[in-house]
């Protein structure tokens, strides 16, 4: 499994993308509302908050990867702090992904930061 995660015969694209609300500070997963705080929150809060509801949605266990999808990238550079050095060890601890794995989603994460 790649960090973006694709299921055979699905493109990732056809789960409904996750947005974030500014004015309420709550991010939406499917119909799910999640209260985040950026600027307020650490990455790891945010990606705890945010981790909880995906393997729910998802039926994945705790411990297991927790990759994103291609059309949440966006949302999700939107919510965390990019320059926090600890971002791949909260990206490790809290989607349960490798150092390989964390170091490129970070490089996604940025890479859809520029182009939004």
């Amino acid at each position: 499994m790649t960090i973006v995660e694709s299921r055979r015969g699905q493109r990732s694209e056809s789960a409904p993308p996750a947005r974030f609300d500014a004015v309420h500070g709550v991010v939406w997963l499917a119909e799910v509302p999640i209260p985040v705080r950026p600027g307020q929150w650490s990455n790891g809060q945010i990606l705890e908050a945010i981790a909880g509801v995906l393997r729910e949605l998802r039926g994945i266990a705790d411990d297991a990867p927790c990759p994103l999808r291609a059309n949440e990238l966006s949302t999700f550079a939107e919510l965390l702090d990019m320059d926090d050095r600890a971002l791949r060890a909260d990206i490790r601890r809290e989607l349960a992904l490798t150092k390989k794995q964390a170091g490129i989603l970070v490089r996604e994460l940025r890479i859809a930061k520029r182009a939004g």
